[in-house]
């Protein structure tokens, strides 16, 4: 069998509280190394991620069998997690990105030695005022 066959299934799930939408996605990734990663998602901003690394690359069948179980107890456990109102709250309140105020994402990527300056650009690719860009196209 090709290596390709030998890739796990992964997950995702969704957790509605009120207002609040969480999505959890769990997938496998050979390259660099191989891992599992369950990714944790807000309005389409990845939060957290929990991260396994694996011993060795998957060459069997038994192996894909091996890492699927892993992976889908990683999952759950998450899940299960964050299926506590508490605990979800706690997480919440511990990883909210907001825009101004004290927890902004700009100023935590201010924050970073040796960043300079933080741009601000939509969808579109524009520049979030028009004097932004053109100090940016000096």
């Amino acid at each position: 069998m090709a290596q390709a066959d030998y890739i796990p299934a992964g997950r995702t799930s969704r957790i509605v509280q009120g207002d609040i939408e969480i999505q959890i996605q769990t997938e496998f990734a050979s390259r660099p190394s191989p891992r599992i990663t369950t990714s944790i998602f807000s309005k389409g901003q990845v939060m957290h991620k929990v991260e396994q690394e694996l011993k060795g690359q998957m060459t069997s069948f038994e192996d894909k069998i091996r890492i699927e179980d892993k992976l889908r107890k990683q999952h759950f456990e998450v899940l299960k997690t964050l299926k506590d109102e508490k605990k979800l709250q706690s997480f919440l309140s511990t990883t909210a990105i907001k825009e101004g105020g004290g927890n902004s994402i700009s100023r935590r990527i201010n924050d970073i030695t040796g960043v300079e300056r933080v741009f601000y650009i939509n969808n579109e690719g524009e520049f979030s005022s028009d004097q932004i860009s053109k100090e940016f196209k000096k």
